[in-house]
């Protein structure tokens, strides 16, 4: 039996320590970004650990929201930039798999039995971790999955295989870059705030919103840099003409944002960026680059070009008949 509670204030200082241990963890669930996403989301934080005896085997953060009939449970929250959440595990990869089912089997039960003892939610939405792949026990106990998708670059061969793993024509474009005076340079808060507005313009001329605020991205940017997320952006002219924010776990490189103009001269400049952060992360030693954004179509022939490999993860949604009518409402209000 899996036992679920809340983790303890006197213990909290304890979470990312248990997250830099467990599987399928990332910078999303550390307990900064968390505090942040909390603040900005109107949504109360859950850092919950699940218990076998004595023993954490999982830590797993949700957020809490009511709006109207819904009393809902995210993992993530919508409007955060973070692209999953869900439940991570601890000492889970080195046990054989009927060990490893009998773990999933009772987190699922233990899991609903915590919501409805707890929180009686009407409406649960987790997107969990790439990696964490077997969503069999929460399909069972009426859970909807949908499959998502992410990329994976693996990096720890070096800058040369990578760079032969390009398409020649993604290559010859970079080159172009390179002779025709594009510069590739690291930023701080000031390049930050101008791929912020960047993207905020973008969004505003494709009649949509940016979903992050101002306020969340700095919160973000003063809680993680410069040690886990740099700022990357390309000069020419004088002119910075494209940028991209990194935030970087264990040994991971993540494309977080970014945004680049159109060509110049012939050169690919979204290419140009996405190659130099690139060789940045192989010269810093880490040794994998996951390059966001797989799941819409439009961005896919582009990041398929650099040879990448797809990974899966999984949505899980679970709601009552009214909390499903509920939340076709509140999307709507999200959007508008």
């Amino acid at each position: 039996m899996v036992e679920f509670r809340e983790m303890r204030k006197n213990e909290l200082k304890n979470w990312n320590d248990l997250l830099e241990k467990a599987s399928f963890s990332s910078i999303f669930h550390t307990l900064e970004w968390l505090k942040v996403a909390e603040k900005h989301t109107n949504a109360k934080l859950y850092p919950l650990v699940a218990l076998k005896g004595e023993e954490i085997i999982s830590i797993f953060p949700i957020f809490y929201k009511k709006k109207g009939f819904l009393k809902m449970i995210l993992s993530p929250p919508p409007k955060t930039g973070i692209p999953y959440l869900g439940p991570v595990f601890l000492n889970y990869e080195k046990q054989k798999q009927d060990k490893k089912e009998s773990i999933l089997t009772d987190f699922a039960v233990g899991f609903d039995s915590f919501l409805t003892n707890n929180l009686k939610a009407n409406y649960i939405l987790l997107i969990s971790p790439p990696g964490q792949i077997d969503c069999r026990n929460f399909k069972w106990r009426g859970y909807s999955p949908e499959p998502f998708f992410t990329y994976f670059i693996p990096i720890h061969d070096g800058t040369e295989k990578c760079w032969k793993q390009l398409k020649k024509n993604v290559r010859n474009d970079i080159t172009r870059g390179e002779r025709g005076g594009v510069t590739f340079r690291e930023g701080g808060k000031d390049e930050a705030l101008i791929i912020y507005d960047s993207l905020h313009e973008r969004f505003k001329e494709q009649g949509m919103e940016f979903p992050l605020t101002k306020r969340y991205f700095i919160d973000i940017f003063n809680e993680f840099y410069p040690e886990k997320l740099r700022i990357f952006v390309i000069n020419y002219k004088g002119d910075i003409v494209g940028g991209l924010i990194m935030v970087l776990y264990k040994d991971l490189a993540s494309h977080w944002q970014g945004a680049a103009k159109t060509n110049v001269k012939g050169v690919a400049l979204t290419d140009f960026l996405q190659w130099n952060t690139i060789k940045w992360s192989i010269e810093n030693n880490y040794k994998r680059y996951e390059l966001l954004g797989a799941n819409t179509q439009r961005l896919c022939q582009f990041k398929s070009k650099y040879n990448p490999q797809l990974e899966i993860y999984f949505q899980l949604k679970k709601s009552s008949f009214l909390a499903g009518i509920s939340e076709k409402i509140y999307l709507k209000w999200l959007k508008r």
